[in-house]
């Protein structure tokens, strides 16, 4: 990336509530300011599963990025309003990730976060059918 590019998003919120997830904050914040091209050839490969790839820790800083980037961008009231949408939305589907792979807490506090980002989002099918798999009994994870 060219120097001017950072220059005028800044570099790596040093936000320690968004550690191991800066680099996702960075990228989001740098396309709200010129293109980003992604490329459909695989460069990595993580061989993941429950014992090796945390997957459960990076999904709950999720919110921790999104409110570090409404912080970091001169948003729109309207663009705001689509940033808490998309990110209701991802983090549903994180939740379900999630219950895949037994993460029942992770899952419950994905599935809270994404309320309370966009509450509508609780109304939704999949929403529904997801936190039936998640006992009442289960404390949402922090």
């Amino acid at each position: 990336m060219r120097r001017s590019v950072l220059d005028r998003t800044g570099a790596f919120d040093e936000d320690r509530k968004i550690i191991g997830i800066e680099d996702w904050e960075l990228w989001a914040r740098m396309s709200f300011h010129c293109p980003i091209v992604c490329r459909r050839k695989l460069l990595v490969h993580y061989r993941r599963h429950g014992g090796n790839f945390p997957l459960a820790g990076i999904r709950l800083r999720y919110p921790r990025m999104i409110e570090a980037l409404l912080r970091n961008l001169p948003l729109t009231e309207a663009q705001r309003l689509e940033v808490h949408q998309i990110s209701a939305q991802r983090l549903v589907e994180y939740a379900e990730e999630l219950i895949v792979l037994k993460e029942l807490q992770a899952a419950r506090y994905c599935l809270d976060a994404a309320a309370n980002f966009h509450p509508p989002v609780a109304n939704g099918e999949m929403f529904h059918q997801l936190l039936a798999k998640v006992p009442a009994s289960v404390v949402p994870q922090k």
